[in-house]
């Protein structure tokens, strides 16, 4: 007696179904974490742009209604890095290497032993 094509073709579907189930949902949970990472990284973004807004206010009060304030004071008192092309210029020696031009030669001579 020949085999009944009838069972074949259903476990056949039956696969195609639970494959395509399967690729749909996971379809559906990369999109899920590709919004859940690009929305987390929209806030980091707008909290950054927040505190340099805030800053920027902070340091222009500062210069505008603190008497005898100087950019360095103001620098100073808010706690802010230096601007980014005085942060460029001085590498990680660079320092020691001001400090040693600024000294006089016999500095210099013991500095160097």
């Amino acid at each position: 007696m020949p085999p009944n094509p009838l069972p074949t073709l259903r476990s056949r579907t039956t696969a195609g179904r639970v494959f395509w189930t399967g690729m749909v949902t996971l379809a559906v949970l990369l999109g899920l974490a590709f919004y859940l990472v690009v929305s987390h990284q929209v806030r980091k973004a707008e909290a950054r742009r927040t505190a340099a807004q805030v800053q920027q206010t902070a340091f222009s009060d500062c210069l505008q209604y603190v008497v005898g304030s100087t950019i360095g004071t103001c620098t100073s008192r808010l706690g802010l890095q230096q601007s980014g092309a005085e942060v460029r210029s001085a590498g990680p020696g660079a320092s020691a290497t001001a400090d040693a031009t600024a000294a006089s030669p016999d500095a210099v001579r013991t500095a160097s032993r």
